[in-house]
């Protein structure tokens, strides 16, 4: 008789979710994704509203996507969390694509919308909010808060 094909089964990683908004797991394909996604979905929206501009993010491709979240948040941050995913993410100088190369770090972004392109605030609510927009974006979904530690952050208190 015949033998019915073998299919493996495997973890196949989830790429959906809102152009912009997708987390730097999505975009190199980690098959175990978690609250963390959201996690850094939501410090995209804040970075949005700090920055008063509709998306901080607009690849049209993941690799494209990838390419500005590591020009925004160093190659430091990236090596470091790449490592810890098991991938290798680093961008070389010389081969950037033109489109990318005035593209803002995270830190210019934060100093503009400080001095005043961004919502009015007292300085030391500007910080907390600043510091909790950075804990959201960090590239390994292990080093962003939990939703419970986001909701507690003292950029969040009355």
């Amino acid at each position: 008789g015949l033998e019915e094909p073998v299919i493996a089964h495997t973890l196949v990683a989830q790429r959906e979710g809102t152009r912009g908004f997708r987390a730097p797991e999505v975009l190199l394909g980690q098959p175990l994704q978690g609250p963390p996604i959201d996690i850094w979905s939501a410090g995209v929206i804040l970075l949005c509203l700090l920055t008063r501009r509709p998306t901080a993010f607009d690849a049209p491709s993941d690799m494209a996507a990838l390419v500005e979240i590591c020009l925004m948040l160093g190659d430091e941050e990236v090596s470091r969390g790449s490592a810890r995913l098991k991938r290798r993410v680093h961008l070389l100088g010389n081969g950037t694509p033109n489109a990318f190369r005035q593209a803002e770090s995270l830190a210019d972004l934060i100093d503009a919308a400080v001095a005043g392109k961004g919502p009015a605030a007292a300085p030391e609510e500007m910080a907390a909010f600043v510091g909790l927009l950075t804990e959201c974006l960090h590239f390994h979904p292990g080093d962003r808060p939990t939703a419970h530690l986001a909701l507690h952050h003292a950029s969040l208190r009355d």
